[in-house]
C-alpha cells in the first residue's frame, strides 16, 4: 500500500515493561491504529486493506486512536454508516 504524507504503512514493535501487570499478561500483544480519515485520501478499499495487515498481525487487543473520519469526508457527506462494512 502506498504511503500518504506522514502516513506510516508498515509495522513498527515496541516493547514495554513494567512491574505492575500480573505475569498473565506476559508476551500481550497490542496493535495500535491511527488517523484513517475515512473519506479523505483513505478509500474504503484501502481501509480493507488496512484491516486485513492489523487481522495478519494476530495481536491481542487492537486500539484505534486519532480520527476515524475526515472533516473533509463530512463535509462531502461521506459517513460511516455510507459504507457497507463487515462486522
Amino acid at each position: 500500500m502506498p504511503d500518504s504524507p506522514g502516513c506510516v504503512s508498515h509495522p513498527t514493535t515496541e516493547t514495554a515493561c513494567t512491574l505492575c501487570l500480573p505475569a498473565a499478561f506476559d508476551g500481550y500483544t497490542i496493535t495500535q491504529i491511527s488517523d484513517l480519515h475515512l473519506g479523505e485520501w483513505m478509500t474504503l478499499d484501502r481501509m480493507m486493506t488496512v484491516v486485513q495487515e492489523v487481522n495478519a498481525l494476530n495481536a491481542d487487543a487492537i486500539v484505534i486512536t486519532g480520527d476515524f473520519i475526515s472533516m473533509l469526508g463530512i463535509s462531502r457527506g461521506t459517513y460511516i454508516g455510507d459504507y457497507d462494512l463487515p462486522r
